[in-house]
Parts: C-alpha cells; structure tokens; sequence
C-alpha cells in the first residue's frame, strides 16, 4: 500500500505489526520526508480470507518479491512495529544472503523473544481488538482468528545473527507484559555483529504511532534516514502504480 507515493529518494519499507493491517504507520508516513516513497505491506491474507504462509521466512520471502516490484535492486530500507519488526530482520537477513544491501534496519520496539503471558489467548485477542478499533473492518471474525496464526509464527521462528546495524526505536511505556523483561535494548543484541543504534520514544508499544507522539518517533526515523542519505549517492526512483491511501 502506497502511504506516500511520490519522490526521488530511495524508498521505505514498512512492514505490519501482528494484527496484519497498516493502519499504525499511516500517521507516521505524514511526518516524514516529503521526498521519500513510503510503502506499507500489510499480510495479503486479510484481502483473500486464507492463511497463506506456513512459516515467518515464507512471509518474509513474499514480502521481498512485492518490494522488488518496486525497487528491483538494493540498497534497501526496512522498517516494522513489533512483529514487524521480526519479519523485517528476516527479509534483511534473506537479502543479504542474496547479496543485496541493507542500509536501514529499523526495528519499533520489537522483541526477539517474548514472556509466556505475552502468548495468552485473551491479550492477543485484545492486542488484535485495539488494533482494529475504529476501522472499516468487514471480516474481523476472519481477522481474530488469523492472528493467532501468526503468533505461532513467530513463536517458531529462530532469529538469526546478520551483520547489519540495527535501528532500535524503544518505547518509553512498558506494556504490563513486558515488564519482566526490562532490558534496554528489548534482548537485540546477540543477533547483530554491529552496535545498536537505541531512540527512545514516548508512549507504549501502540501509543508511540498515535498523537502527539508519533511526531517525535518520526523525526527520529527521518533524522536516521538523513544520515544514511548524507553518506549515499541519491537514486532516483521510477514511477509505480500501486492501491494508496
């Protein structure tokens, strides 16, 4: 989904939370760089009411050939919330294994491993709930259950260690869930072979892409973007047709 179509600089890639829907970088796109296509993939299985991938590195690996369509070749920008996040590292991880370049690996308050209170039923249910609230939303039913399915997912998944520089934004805000596992840098660490770059930002783990606070996490993306950009030849972007909103 197109949030910003328009620009020169070389593309952002956002990648859906749990719920599977995109509706938590929408006001997140508007603040940063005018001069940026801003792309959000949000899971194909809420449009066809199926479950479509058996394992988090499938997922991964169809979201790359959708980004591909629109930037055939490196260097990538990658970015998710929370599950995200996770589906990010692993499309970075299967791009450079393909030889491809990772230059931002931006990861908003995403978690490789999770407390056992965070895979109850009822707080992923009501994770899914609050996600959806005030969305024009035809097939939650569908929806609720799917998200279950994905839990199991990344429940499965086996983070690997990359030699990329990880972009950490933190929330401020600890989700109850989370707040036995107090660590700085959300348990990132042994996967990368570079030092993380931590943001903290105000909020919790939802609040940080809602008002007023989603100002403050979107100039620290662009401020990083920035610095990327300073240190890189600008590519200029064809044109692409794709569903905006």
């Amino acid at each position: 989904i197109a949030l910003k179509k328009n620009g020169f600089k070389v593309p952002l890639f956002l990648i859906h939370p749990l719920g599977g829907t995109i509706f938590w970088y929408k006001a997140l796109s508007r603040y940063l760089d005018n001069n940026r296509p801003i792309y959000a993939i949000q899971d194909p299985g809420i449009n066809t009411s199926e479950l479509l991938f058996n394992s988090l590195e499938e997922m991964a690996s169809s979201y790359l050939k959708t980004i591909k369509e629109i930037q055939p070749n490196g260097p990538y920008l990658l970015a998710g919330a929370s599950f995200g996040g996770t589906v990010s590292m692993e499309m970075a991880n299967q791009l450079l294994k393909s030889g491809e370049k990772v230059n931002f690996l931006g990861l908003m308050d995403a978690w490789p491993v999770y407390s056992e209170k965070f895979w109850d039923e009822d707080f992923l249910k009501r994770i899914m709930l609050q996600q959806y609230h005030d969305q024009d939303i035809d097939n939650l039913e569908f929806l609720l259950k799917l998200h279950p399915h994905r839990s199991l997912m990344l429940r499965d998944y086996k983070i690997p260690f990359i030699n990329i520089k990880i972009t950490f934004f933190k929330a401020k805000e600890l989700w109850p869930v989370f707040k036995e596992m107090v660590l700085p840098l959300n348990c990132w660490q042994p996967y990368s072979s570079q030092p993380i770059d931590i943001h903290l930002v105000p909020g919790n783990h939802e609040t940080m892409f809602w008002e007023p606070h989603v100002q403050d996490l979107a100039n620290k993306i662009q401020l990083s973007l920035d610095k990327i950009d300073s240190q890189q030849p600008i590519k200029i972007m064809k044109k692409v047709s794709l569903l905006s909103i």
